[in-house]
């Protein structure tokens, strides 16, 4: 998909945004379960940062009328990945990097064998 600067300046303050936010919720997880991982001053600097960035995406939204459903959905796609990604070791996050440098080159190949693979499951 080609993304004009604009939108590829958005998308990347939305992620931005979103990947902090899910990063409090760990941190509030893990300060709940009381975790030796958890990290309270760490988790109260990063809610300090959440509210700057979050102005400035609201800024990006009211500018270029995105919608709260754009977000939401955005906010799922960035949290379904991020959590479907993290739970891999190193050398599948770099298999995962090949198909989409693939997918770069032959999207409907890469698509073909996804689409094939997946019927199969």
């Amino acid at each position: 998909m080609n993304l004009s600067k604009e939108h590829e300046t958005g998308y990347n303050l939305i992620e931005l945004r979103i990947l902090l936010q899910r990063s409090i919720e760990i941190l509030d997880d893990l300060n709940l379960q009381r975790n030796p991982l958890g990290n309270k001053p760490l988790n109260t600097h990063l809610k300090g940062l959440y509210a700057p960035l979050e102005k400035q995406t609201k800024r990006y939204s009211d500018m270029h009328s995105v919608s709260p459903d754009g977000t939401d959905h955005f906010y799922d796609v960035v949290k379904n990945n991020s959590q479907f990604i993290m739970k891999h070791h190193l050398l599948d996050k770099a298999l995962i990097c090949g198909f989409l440098m693939a997918h770069e080159q032959n999207p409907k190949a890469v698509e073909g064998i996804i689409n094939k693979t997946l019927k199969k499951l």
